[in-house]
């Protein structure tokens, strides 16, 4: 050989990479500090040029044998990768050394590449996500150009890659938003980090369309924005559809007014307004005079026509501030937000009045109704349902006067206070004594009648054998701040005859219980419910909590936790009375709930009003949307059962099935 061992040395050294030089006989002229380092656990010792083996692994000299014995002096470079233990990848080189054109020796250059491929992974990867998500993606610069796009951005806006690429994205702009909406947009970027939403854009032919949004700022290692990355997914006919099923479920499908449902979340939300702010709201009560006998001598088409004639006079007389709803039937209901004097009222009643003497003209017949009015305050009044009630008996006072005239509700009489404040008395006294008694309904799957569960239900008889309805003494136990002592009470006797039920079932079963919304959350422990259910034997899984909405207008933010706290520990949720308080799409998708219970009076006329059906079609329709199960309240006959189980509705309770009954009288089971 004629190479000086120095020069080799001097060469091996500065080239990059693990490097060593063989002559053809296999050993080990030279190799480069970086080689040692890399494959030596200790400092780098000096190499016993003889034992192959100590200068690479086993195995990849074994390898590195084969590929070198078929090289020949006009060989090219052949190369190969190998794997180590530790799963670094290594990129080895080998091609033949020459001397003054003589073949001497075998040069083998290796360069760990792992990071490389990781990195080469990673990208194919995210450019696999990028190019096969559903979604679209845009990646803009700081300086508000487009740099890329992926192929469902072409697919939901019409626009290529080509066609975006260097744009500003302001090109997709629909103008449905003005320059305070993209403030905050990029305020929340800047501050935050990221945006989500609903936005309205322009695809290429024109067409408008929603996307739900997400845009999020990318930084560099020194926390600056470089980029911003959006996602989003065309949900156009996804939110038409929700907001079908809102309008089935909120508002009259003849009038487009309002309905009961809906009027009872704006009614309930303006008396808690009332409430906070020391105000007064109005209610008046409309009902057509006349109505039946226009509907059967004319026709329901004819009744009908005139409903949406009416609907149009009280829509242009009571005023933007106001709003009408239509009950059922020929019921209507105007709520009048604030008012300063009594006689704002009368005026408005009045006018109500004169416009519906004048006669409607349909179809060829001259159609003579009119409408007598009740009228109630808010004062003192928290429930809807209780200024609903003083506003008929108004109206119905108006009738008795003659028709066609509008009645203010008097005040309360002095013996009903004093009746009311001998049963709170007498309820202090039944809660401390544990009077109160529980009866259980069966929940039944509708088709097979056969038991599921059971609800719970509060039972309260006075010392003088006075039967009283369950909302009046829960009612009163709320005004009284006794709410929390009565559950406890009932929640106890509820697990003791549960653990009875359960018994004559040979399948385990549920009991749904009854939560006040001023329980919530500060009053009941979830963990206090746990500690008694062990006393038991009972698991959260056996319990069913029903809610109302009304839950919802207190204290939001801890509410939710508290939810996600009774979820967490196991509990089912139930959203009872659905359709009669303050439901809506936002609750739904807000609230953890697992079922959906349908209040008895949309049940109670299924099978004839077709109000009460559609009505309960949208709500078995949003709880499919939602993945929810229904239970329909207050079934009491075949036909009723018949029309549920025709709409898909699988649960129900009521006399068909079984009355409410305390577990010693053993009437439970159908």
């Amino acid at each position: 050989m004629l190479i000086e061992e120095k020069q080799i040395s001097v060469f091996i050294e500065n080239l990059p990479g693990l490097v060593y030089l063989k002559d053809l006989h296999g050993r080990y002229l030279a190799v480069n500090s970086e080689l040692q380092r890399y494959f030596s656990q200790d400092k780098p010792t000096e190499i016993q040029f003889n034992n192959p083996n100590q200068i690479l692994p086993a195995s990849l000299t074994t390898l590195c044998c084969e590929y070198e014995q078929d090289l020949t002096k006009d060989s090219s470079q052949v190369s190969f990768e190998f794997t180590l233990k530790n799963f670094a990848c290594l990129d080895v080189s080998l091609k033949p050394f020459l001397f003054d054109g003589e073949f001497c020796a075998i040069l083998g250059v290796i360069k760990d590449v792992t990071q490389e491929k990781l990195v080469a992974d990673k990208n194919s990867q995210y450019k696999a996500v990028f190019n096969s998500a559903k979604e679209g993606i845009l990646l803009a610069g700081v300086d508000s150009k487009i740099r890329a796009v992926n192929p469902a951005f072409t697919d939901i806006t019409g626009y290529s890659a080509d066609e975006m690429i260097g744009n500003n994205p302001s090109m997709l702009s629909s103008g449905q938003h003005d320059s305070s909406f993209y403030s905050q947009v990029y305020r929340a970027l800047y501050q935050e980090g990221q945006w989500h939403g609903e936005v309205w854009n322009k695809r290429k032919n024109g067409s408008l369309y929603v996307q739900w949004q997400t845009i999020t700022a990318l930084k560099n290692e020194k926390g600056e924005i470089y980029e911003f990355l959006a996602v989003f997914s065309d949900i156009t006919h996804k939110k038409a559809r929700l907001e079908a099923i809102e309008f089935r479920a909120n508002f009259d499908h003849l009038t487009g007014l309002p309905n009961r449902a809906y009027f009872h979340e704006l009614m309930a939300n303006q008396l808690t307004l009332c409430c906070q702010e020391k105000s007064q709201c109005a209610l008046m009560y409309l009902d057509l005079d006349n109505f039946k006998r226009i509907n059967d001598s004319l026709g329901h088409s004819v009744g009908d026509s005139l409903l949406r004639k009416v609907t149009q006079v009280l829509t242009n007389v009571i005023g933007e501030t106001n709003t009408v709803s239509r009950l059922g039937g020929d019921e209507f209901v105007i709520m009048l937000p604030s008012f300063s004097q009594i006689n704002e009222l009368e005026r408005l009643a009045q006018t109500v009045v004169d416009a519906l003497k004048e006669p409607f003209v349909i179809e060829s017949s001259l159609v003579h109704t009119g409408a007598s009015i009740g009228i109630a305050l808010s004062r003192n009044v928290e429930d809807v349902e209780e200024i609903l009630r003083l506003a008929d008996l108004a109206m119905y006072k108006a009738k008795e006067l003659g028709k066609g005239r509008y009645v203010f509700h008097t005040g309360q009489m002095s013996e009903d206070v004093l009746s009311a404040r001998k049963l709170e008395l007498e309820l202090r006294e039944s809660i401390l004594k544990q009077d109160i008694r529980v009866a259980f309904q069966p929940i039944v799957d509708l088709s097979s009648h056969e038991v599921l569960g059971y609800e719970a239900l509060a039972r309260w008889t006075t010392s003088s054998g006075q039967v009283v309805a369950p909302d009046v003494f829960v009612s009163c136990a709320e005004e009284l701040g006794l709410i929390q002592d009565l559950f406890e009470v009932v929640y106890v006797k509820v697990l003791k005859g549960f653990c009875d039920l359960q018994k004559q079932h040979a399948k385990r079963i549920y009991v749904s219980i009854n939560l006040s919304c001023y329980q919530i959350p500060s009053l009941l422990g979830v963990g206090w419910m746990t500690e008694q259910l062990s006393h038991y034997d009972l698991a959260p899984e056996n319990i069913i909590l029903e809610i109302t909405e009304g839950v919802l207008l207190k204290d939001s933010m801890n509410t939710r936790l508290w939810l996600e706290k009774v979820r967490e520990a196991g509990y089912r949720l139930a959203l009872d009375d659905f359709g009669t308080g303050f439901s809506s799409l936002a609750y739904l998708k807000s609230i953890p709930v697992d079922i959906l219970k349908i209040d008895r009076r949309f049940v109670a006329d299924i099978a004839n009003d077709e109000s009460d059906l559609a009505l309960v079609s949208a709500i078995l329709a949003i709880a499919e949307a939602f993945s929810i199960r229904v239970i329909a309240e207050g079934v009491e006959r075949e036909s009723q059962r018949q029309v549920l189980g025709r709409l898909g509705c699988g649960l129900a309770q009521g006399y068909y099935f079984g009355r409410p009954a305390e577990v010693e009288k053993k009437a439970l089971l159908v």
